[in-house]
């Protein structure tokens, strides 16, 4: 689904509402490539919905799971809110484990951006 106000951007829910995905594409052009996939967690979150790394981390992913997978993973903090995160750089794109009520990543974020954006349609 996506709609005129942000027609850069695309969202997907899950039939059974335990997460839902959304993808960005460059605001330049209408063909510019995609910048951030992203699949995010009703909260309370439901561990192991949603799309899975190589190593099965995801959606419901403790910190301790995500290091012990990728011990340099650097932590860093939400823009906006409380949450913080887990960032894993790859071939120009990072994966970022985002925690926002807890200890199970509500989300995971995979962009060729700096952090992950606090909304995506704004």
């Amino acid at each position: 689904m996506n709609d005129d106000n942000c027609s850069w951007t695309a969202w997907w829910n899950a039939e059974d509402q335990s997460y839902s995905m959304n993808f960005v594409r460059g605001t330049e052009s209408d063909d510019a490539p995609i910048v951030l996939a992203s699949a995010s967690a009703a909260d309370p979150v439901t561990p192991g919905v949603g799309p899975r790394t190589t190593e099965g981390l995801g959606i419901g992913s403790t910190r301790d799971e995500v290091r012990a997978q990728y011990p340099d993973a650097a932590e860093g903090e939400a823009p906006i809110g409380d949450g913080t995160w887990l960032s894993v750089p790859g071939d120009g794109t990072t994966i970022f484990f985002e925690y926002y009520t807890g200890d199970q990543a509500n989300a995971v974020t995979v962009t060729t951006l700096e952090q992950p954006p606090y909304e995506v349609c704004g």
